[in-house]
C-alpha cells in the first residue's frame, strides 16, 4: 500500500518523520476503540518535513492491508487508517506497523514502528443496497425514497439528498422544506408550511431601502439557503475591490507573489469556490496604488468552504501597498482583542523569517513563549521548514492559518482554523 506525493523535503537532507496520534500527541502506539467505523477514519498523523520540491513514498508494512493512508485535507498531511474492506473483528486484535518514508530520487529511507489496538470493530460485509424506487445516500447505508430528493428538507446523514437542487426553482424563490414546492421569499404572502419564505425579512420593514439594495440582500438571502457560491461582485460592492487573492495549497509562496506579482494571474476570479494554480493580483499593483488609487480602507479577507471566516479593516489614508498592514491602522475586526492598542512582538506583511528557519508571512502575533506557547491571530506559513513548532510543517504550501476564536489563538496543533483563500480589498 504506496502512496506518492510531494512534499517540501530538501534533496540533500536526509528524510525525516514524526507520527502523532488524533489527539496530537508524538507516540507510536495507540488503541483505537470503536463504536462505529468512523472512529478508525484517523489513527495516526504521519508528518514528513524538509524544505524543496521532493518525492516520497509511503508503506505500512505487511499487514494485510488492515490499514491505508490517506491525505488529511485540514493540515496537508497523510493519515493512517483501518482499511474498512478488510478489517472486520468484534475482537481486539493488535498490529505492528512498519510506516517507511522512502525518498523515490536518492532512495534514502527512514522507518517508525507502531502499535495499533483495534477493539469491538463490527463492520458489515457489504454496503447497503436499496430497494426500487429509493435513493442510497453517500454514507452508503440510509435509504430514502427517490420522492424525498430535494425537497427542502435534509434525510441523508450527510445532506446529499438537497444538493444541486437550485435550477428547479427560479430567482427569487426557495425550496419549501417538506413539500419540495417552489415559494417566492419575503412577499409578504406565506407559501411554505413552516412560513420558511417569510423569515429573515427584516429588511423589508427597514425605512426606505432601495430597489437595487433589497435585490442584492434578497440574493444574500438565497445564496445563504441555497449554498450558492460567494461571488467576487458581491464581496466588492459597497465600492470595495479586490486587488489581490492568495489560494491555499497551490504551491506557489504568497509574498514574492503580493509584493512584485512573481507568478501570478491579473484575471481576477469570479467567486470563492474555484482554485487558482497562481495568486490573482492587480496588473501593476504598486504603480496604482501609490499613484492615483485613492485608498481609504483596507480590508484582509478570509474565507474557507466558501464563507468569510475572518476579517480586519484598517485604515488606508496616505498608504502605500507595503504599510497599510500596522496595528496602528486597524478599524475593525472579527477578532475583539485584535486593536491598535494591543501588543504584538510581530506585525508585518513581510514576518518573520528567522534567518531562513521560518517562513511565517502577513503576520500578527502577540507572544513568542516556545512552540505550545506562541499565540497570534494570523500567519501565512510560505514554505514548510525543518523547524521544531507544528505551525511550520505542512505537505503543502502556502497554509493560511488563523484563530477559530473572537481573540488570539495558540499556535500549536489544533488549535487554529486553516483558510481556502486570503484577499486584499481596497476602498
Amino acid at each position: 500500500m504506496n502512496r506518492g506525493v510531494i512534499s517540501g523535503i530538501d534533496e540533500s537532507e536526509e528524510v525525516s518523520v514524526v507520527v502523532e496520534d488524533r489527539n496530537g500527541d508524538s507516540t507510536t502506539t495507540t488503541t483505537v476503540k470503536v463504536d462505529n467505523p468512523t472512529d478508525c477514519n484517523k489513527v495516526f498523523l504521519i508528518i514528513v518535513t524538509g524544505s524543496g520540491p521532493f518525492n516520497y513514498v509511503i508503506a505500512t508494512g505487511n499487514t494485510g492491508d488492515a490499514f491505508t493512508t490517506a491525505l488529511d485535507t485540514n493540515s496537508g498531511d497523510e493519515i493512517l487508517q483501518c482499511n474498512m474492506a478488510t478489517i472486520r473483528t468484534n475482537a481486539i486484535v493488535s498490529y505492528s506497523l512498519s510506516i517507511t518514508i522512502t525518498d523515490t530520487s536518492d532512495s534514502t529511507a527512514t522507518t517508525q514502528t507502531v502499535t495499533v489496538t483495534v477493539e469491538n470493530l463490527v463492520i458489515p460485509t457489504s454496503s447497503c443496497s436499496c430497494s426500487a424506487g429509493n435513493y442510497l445516500c453517500d454514507d452508503d447505508k440510509t435509504c430514502i425514497p427517490k420522492g424525498k430528493l430535494c425537497d427542502g428538507e435534509q434525510q441523508c446523514p450527510d445532506g446529499d439528498d438537497e444538493k444541486n437542487c437550485f435550477s428547479r426553482c427560479a430567482f427569487g424563490q426557495i425550496i419549501c422544506p417538506g413539500t419540495g414546492n417552489c415559494a417566492n421569499v419575503c412577499n409578504n404572502i406565506t407559501e411554505c408550511d413552516r412560513k420558511e419564505d417569510e423569515q429573515n425579512c427584516a429588511f423589508e420593514k427597514e425605512p426606505g431601502p432601495s430597489a437595487e439594495e433589497t435585490e442584492q440582500r434578497l440574493r444574500d438571502l438565497i445564496r445563504q439557503i441555497c449554498n450558492e457560491p460567494l461571488r467576487i461582485d458581491d464581496l466588492e460592492r459597497d465600492g470595495w475591490m479586490m486587488v489581490f487573492r492568495a489560494t491555499s495549497a497551490n504551491g506557489n509562496q504568497v509574498y514574492p507573489a503580493y509584493a512584485n506579482g512573481y507568478q501570478t494571474t491579473t484575471i481576477k476570479p469570479i467567486d470563492m469556490d474555484r482554485s487558482y494554480d497562481s495568486h490573482y493580483r492587480l496588473r501593476q499593483l504598486e504603480t496604482v496604488w501609490n499613484n492615483g488609487l485613492v485608498v481609504n480602507k483596507v480590508k484582509v479577507g478570509l474565507y474557507k468552504n466558501n464563507r468569510e471566516v475572518g476579517y480586519i479593516i484598517f485604515n488606508g489614508v496616505g498608504s502605500n501597498y507595503t504599510n497599510w498592514f500596522q496595528s496602528s491602522r486597524i478599524m475593525e475586526s472579527t477578532w475583539s482583542d485584535l486593536t491598535p492598542a494591543a501588543m504584538y512582538n510581530v506585525f508585518s506583511i513581510k514576518g518573520d523569517l528567522k534567518n531562513g528557519k521560518l517562513n511565517r508571512r502577513f503576520f500578527i502575533n502577540e507572544v513568542y513563549d516556545g512552540c505550545n506557547g506562541d499565540i497570534g491571530h494570523l500567519v501565512i506559513i510560505d514554505e514548510s521548514k525543518m523547524n521544531k513548532c507544528r505551525m511550520d510543517k505542512h505537505a503543502k504550501t502556502p497554509m493560511i492559518l488563523y484563530s477559530e476564536s473572537n481573540s488570539n489563538t495558540f499556535w500549536k496543533n489544533g488549535l487554529y482554523g486553516t483558510a481556502d483563500y486570503f484577499a486584499v480589498f481596497v476602498m
